[in-house]
């Protein structure tokens, strides 16, 4: 289920309580809190991920060294300095970070 805001969210919750205790059914809530989950996925899953929705290898190459190693350089004055590399390429709030994110999201709800 897609929830698009986090108002929406509440509404959705309150009718699943409404219909499992009107039908007196029983069952289990799971809450997911995703706040900073983004910094502690594994990049090894994300590129399972990737492999398990069809990704083709070149993408999953191009979203590895994206997410892996990334080579900084300042350029100041128009004179560039010195390349060095960073651990961990990307990061939440990059570009890439929620369509990453939403394929990891997406497969825990399959395990789930």
């Amino acid at each position: 289920m897609l929830v698009r805001n986090i108002l929406e969210g509440v509404v959705v919750f309150h009718e699943t309580l409404h219909e499992v205790n009107s039908k007196k059914l029983d069952g289990v809530i799971f809450k997911v809190d995703f706040q900073k989950a983004y910094d502690k996925v594994k990049w090894s899953f994300l590129q399972q991920a990737l492999r398990m929705k069809g990704f083709d290898e070149i993408w999953r190459k191009h979203i590895e060294s994206f997410v892996q190693k990334v080579s900084v350089v300042m350029n100041v004055n128009d004179d560039i300095g010195h390349y060095f590399q960073t651990h961990k390429g990307l990061r939440q709030g990059d570009p890439m970070s929620p369509i990453l994110f939403n394929v990891v999201a997406d497969m825990l709800a399959i395990l789930i």
